[in-house]
């Protein structure tokens, strides 16, 4: 959150208009009149960026809540205005929402509550807040007994000791220690409306005040804090020069989002253990951030689509290229939120990915069917024909009927619904890759069926494709019952009519 960028626009502004002026001023070739009109104008313009100026920087001013450190009282994107020139002039009180410049990097802006004032001994015990030996009330949430143990502490003078009321993603006096009552920029009257930054029904808030003289706003989820390792630390805990390399390690395992300027802190650390620590979380968090872009990507169509009011369903098949076993498909409608961890085209996922997607995929989908077509059906009607009838059976059997259908491949099905075909579409659609996944986890579960009904030929482990040892057990044995005729070679088929 950064109020940075506001007064640097509004200087902008006032250069822009001051040099505007003096343009006009001087053109004599435009009228007396209208020149005077224009330079009027422009002497209110520039009056209103400088008083809006010494507002923003000396009174009061919005700032938009960038995380959820505060929830439920802030929720993210919410507004607050922060009172700057009466909060010089009045005391903070405990239970205070403060916006202050951050401790360990003062380009930053925080907003937390205050919980301790100067000479406060403050410690967190078994989930529950103490100040002074007493515990404080904060009656209305849930305190969870793993919230972690801090301290005690005693604040010092002209310092504040400050929470998050969502203590389980927060960053606050437990890390970087105590805010300087030179360092806070004012204190929030005022909870504004969120913007909104697509066209959709707007975010349900909370109506909750930003003041409270009990502090009764903790946290809803509450976590073990890195403190509770280390309680008597304080305010030191976060200053990479007072932390071995495996306390550094802990408390990356741990924090969810360490500021940039701690991490910087880390990068340059003399030790080599430490850069490295440093190296592998930021490789871990681009990993992640890279992940979040893919799933993002891969649900945007259905998404869209969905937005329309149309219940999308995806398609796909496997098995066309085996010689034996039958040709499966499956049709998934996906819920439009929450998007499946590590869904991809099942092609690129291992067995065991596979398997728990495909248990994730069956728990969350809100519709799921399977179709498939026989080994007889594939030899009268060629793989081609098959794989269509065995898409086609998936979706008459889903529930709900779907709007529109994305199906993997370059051909429609011949039924009565809107659809699109699209090549490699279990890469680049979601539920067309949870299709996949499912009718590749159904079919091997089949193939592994038909080992025991017909050993020797190790379905089990080529799932009927034409690998070396397939072929040769072929040639040793004939084909079973379960194989496709169409498929097999020219002698197998003479093998079959003898």
């Amino acid at each position: 959150m950064s109020s940075l960028s506001i007064p640097t626009v509004i200087l902008s502004v006032s250069a822009f208009l001051l040099a505007s002026r003096i343009i006009v001023k001087r053109a004599a070739q435009i009228p007396a009149a209208v020149r005077t009109a224009i330079v009027e104008t422009l002497d209110a313009c520039l009056f209103a960026a400088l008083l809006s100026l010494v507002i923003i920087t000396f009174v009061v001013q919005a700032f938009y809540i960038p995380s959820g450190s505060m929830e439920p009282t802030l929720m993210v994107d919410d507004r607050i205005l922060v009172a700057k020139f009466m909060y010089r002039f009045e005391p903070v009180h405990r239970g205070d929402v403060i916006v202050f410049r951050y401790p360990l990097n003062p380009q930053r802006d925080f907003v937390k509550r205050v919980v301790g004032l100067p000479g406060d001994r403050v410690q967190l015990k078994d989930g529950v807040v103490h100040l002074d030996g007493t515990v404080l009330s904060e009656k209305g949430y849930t305190i969870k007994p793993d919230f972690g143990n801090y301290g005690p502490v005693t604040v010092p003078a002209s310092q504040f000791f400050v929470l998050g009321d969502n203590r389980n993603n927060s960053e606050d006096s437990r890390f970087f220690g105590y805010v300087p009552r030179g360092n806070v920029i004012g204190g929030g009257r005022g909870q504004g409306r969120a913007r909104r930054r697509h066209r959709l029904p707007p975010r349900r808030r909370c109506a909750l005040a930003l003041r409270s003289p009990q502090c009764s706003r903790p946290s809803l989820r509450l976590a073990r804090a890195f403190a509770q390792i280390y309680p008597s630390r304080g305010s030191e805990a976060m200053d990479p020069r007072t932390l071995t390399a495996a306390q550094i390690g802990e408390h990356l395992a741990r924090m969810t989002r360490p500021r940039k300027a701690w991490l910087r802190l880390l990068a340059g650390d003399a030790r080599v253990t430490v850069r490295e620590l440093a190296a592998r979380y930021q490789a871990r968090r681009n990993a992640a951030r890279a992940e979040a872009r893919r799933l993002r990507d891969l649900y945007r169509e259905e998404r869209a689509r969905r937005r329309t009011g149309l219940v999308v369903a995806g398609i796909d098949e496997v098995g066309r290229g085996s010689l034996a076993g039958p040709v499966l498909a499956a049709a998934v409608i996906l819920p439009p939120r929450a998007p499946i961890t590590g869904l991809d085209d099942s092609k690129r996922l291992t067995p065991a990915a596979r398997e728990r997607l495909d248990r994730e995929i069956r728990a969350r989908a809100l519709g799921l069917a399977i179709g498939a077509a026989s080994v007889e059906e594939i030899d009268r009607l060629n793989i081609h024909g098959a794989s269509r009838l065995a898409m086609a059976r998936a979706v008459e059997a889903l529930t709900p009927a779907p709007d529109f259908l994305l199906i993997d491949g370059r051909d429609r099905l011949p039924l009565r619904c809107a659809q699109a075909a699209v090549v490699d579409g279990d890469a680049s659609h979601a539920c067309i890759a949870a299709a996949s996944i499912v009718a590749k986890v159904a079919r091997d579960r089949l193939m592994r069926d038909l080992d025991e009904a017909f050993p020797g030929y190790g379905f089990a482990e080529h799932k009927g494709y034409g690998t070396a040892e397939h072929l040769d057990a072929l040639a040793r044995r004939g084909p079973s019952p379960e194989h496709r005729r169409a498929f097999l070679p020219v002698i197998q088929m003479g093998l079959l009519l003898l």
